[in-house]
């Protein structure tokens, strides 16, 4: 096997640490082979050596351009430019996702944006330059990017679908990832729809529909050889309880992320309960919460850069009695090391909130309100009951003290959601609506990341000026550090939650700055988190059951003054008093039912 097929046959089996001293070894018999160059590239990029990839890119580039006769406008060959050619468009748009990603966003953009009328990559450079509006909190000029093509490139129009969801138009955005035509390849677009149909109306019926188109896909990545190490099979009870249970957690969202909120809140108090945790981390980010995760953990294992089999076969070695997924068709997953059946029995818990579909996913580890009796024929895993909320919620150190609801001062309710703006559904704003028309006066205050777009500010004041809603009632703010988002909640009397997905993380926040949440429960399973939230705390009063009971008891909530300015001085000591805020009760409780599962 020659050097270019080894290098190859790493790459293909994502061992990039193993391909790099081969591509070196060509480069030193042949300099000038771009291919090579450009492999570097990827896999020095694929092991996080940004800085050493873009030297590469850059060399690449140099050689392409040296190389191609055609003429050029503003540094972009104007024709297909042949092989020389092509050489060229993939070291300029490698080095501007590298640029990208060292988060030098004007640079990037500046790259992409001049390959975007090249009949050849310009879809290419479309995506690309979508990814950074999108980072930068511009929904709507990654559509615009993106429009021309949406219909005929299929990486364009999952981009498409991510960009109108970031919009706010989640309708849209299920419509452009739906699988028109089944990839057995492509779990991304399975997952978006997944996601998608969880924000809009029907949802079962959408599941249904996924769930059919979901059968080759799952079939695709759980294929391979068989992993060892399954032999040992489930545990007796008598073995669970002479040892340690070894628990393995799977997720690319360890650090100042909801899951890791969650999750710092009850891991390190598993060892009390007799439970040694092993963490599969997928992600990239790293941070003050990621320190407070790896010293409650057994092992730390980094899988970023490692194939399905490879993490399989770790798993194996530490000879897991039980793989827990912590994401599912969120970013950043591995459900194919799941597909796969890595650990004799595998669940799902905390980053989603529904069904993964992967047959060989054992549980759904959820609470009661979550998946109600007649939901869980829903789930191709069986559901394992917590004996209290999912959630758990660790609230970071720079949390400012609450401070008196400013109806006081104000003399009108501001009502508040600080929540993704692609779960404020028509129907939502119809609901947020009424309430604002039955309090004169009162103001209502968004705050999410794309809100710095001006387009999609627009689209929010007539949404709602369609329900007879003036623009002047609605203030809206963008990006801003999450110490002032939550100090932003001084200006709030009242949360009012996201219909038909409810919120979890904001609702937390909320309350734990002594807001209270305002809810109507909903026909799905994320459509009742703030509800089981809030059962928890013993605040039924919050919970509504129907449209006109949700405005009804939102008036009564903002009318009662006195009820606001308990809730700012109590709501901390009694989430703390809870399964909700207390670390340790909830760590037993979960514990508990993991023994039942091995």
């Amino acid at each position: 096997m020659t050097l270019f097929e080894q290098a190859r046959q790493c790459m293909k089996r994502q061992q990039w640490g193993a391909a790099v001293p081969l591509w070196q070894a060509m480069l030193q018999q042949a300099p000038e082979d771009i291919d090579a160059v450009l492999a570097l590239a990827e896999c020095l990029r694929q092991l996080g050596l940004l800085d050493e990839a873009v030297v590469m890119a850059r060399n690449a580039l140099a050689q392409a351009q040296a190389k191609v006769p055609a003429s050029q406008v503003a540094g972009v060959p104007t024709g297909a430019g042949g092989r020389e050619g092509a050489l060229w468009a993939q070291a300029a748009l490698q080095l501007a996702h590298l640029h990208a990603l060292q988060q030098r966003q004007d640079e990037a953009g500046t790259a992409f944006s001049q390959w975007l009328a090249h009949p050849v990559w310009g879809a290419q450079a479309a995506v690309g330059l979508a990814r950074v509006w999108l980072h930068e909190g511009y929904p709507m000029r990654a559509i615009q990017a993106l429009s021309p093509f949406a219909l005929t490139h299929a990486e364009a129009t999952q981009a498409m679908a991510l960009a109108l969801f970031e919009a706010g138009d989640a309708s849209r955005a299920l419509e452009a990832a739906w699988p028109t035509a089944v990839d057995v390849t492509d779990l991304h677009a399975l997952s978006n729809a997944l996601m998608f149909a969880s924000y809009v109306p029907g949802y079962e019926m959408h599941l249904q529909a996924l769930r059919e188109l979901a059968q080759p896909v799952m079939a695709h990545i759980g294929g391979g050889p068989a992993v060892q190490g399954l032999a040992h099979g489930r545990m007796t009870p008598q073995q669970t309880a002479a040892r340690p249970l070894r628990v393995g957690w799977v997720s690319a969202d360890f650090y100042a992320h909801p899951i890791g909120y969650f999750l710092a809140s009850f891991l390190p108090h598993l060892s009390d309960e007799g439970v040694q945790s092993f963490c599969y981390d997928n992600g990239q980010k790293h941070d003050a919460w990621t320190a407070r995760l790896m010293q409650a953990s057994k092992r730390w294992m980094p899988i970023a850069k490692l194939s399905a089999q490879d993490v399989c076969d770790e798993v194996a070695r530490d000879g897991l009695d039980i793989l827990i997924d912590l994401s599912g068709h969120t970013q950043g997953n591995r459900l194919d090391v799941f597909a796969r059946r890595a650990c004799a029995v595998q669940a799902s818990f905390l980053g989603y909130f529904s069904t993964t579909l992967v047959p060989a996913m054992d549980y759904l580890i959820t609470d009661a309100l979550h998946v109600l009796p007649h939901e869980q024929l829903l789930c191709s895993e069986q559901v394992a009951y917590l004996p209290h909320s999912r959630f758990c919620y660790a609230p970071p150190e720079f949390s400012p003290e609450p401070v008196p609801p400013p109806v006081i001062r104000n003399g009108y309710v501001t009502w508040g959601a600080f929540t993704n703006l692609a779960k404020i559904s028509d129907g939502c704003v119809a609901l947020w609506a009424r309430v604002l028309l039955a309090t004169p006066n009162s103001r209502l205050q968004l705050r999410w990341k794309t809100l710095v777009d001006s387009g999609v500010r627009q689209t929010l004041r007539e949404r709602f000026a369609s329900h007879g809603v003036s623009p002047g009632r609605i203030e809206m703010y963008g990006a801003t550090r999450h110490a002032d988002i939550l100090a932003a909640y001084g200006e709030v009397d009242v949360a009012l939650d996201t219909w038909p997905f409810s919120g979890a993380t904001t609702t937390c926040e909320a309350l734990w700055m002594g807001v209270p949440v305002m809810t109507l429960v909903s026909d799905r399973p994320a459509g009742r988190q703030s509800a089981s939230i809030l059962q928890t705390l013993d605040a039924s009063d919050w919970i509504a059951h129907s449209e006109e009971d949700f405005v009804q008891r939102a008036v009564a909530c903002a009318d009662d003054h006195d009820a606001l300015v308990l809730a700012r001085q109590g709501l901390r000591k009694k989430m703390a008093s809870t399964s909700l805020g207390d670390g340790r009760l909830f760590a037993h409780g979960f514990a508990q039912t993991l023994r039942r599962l091995v």
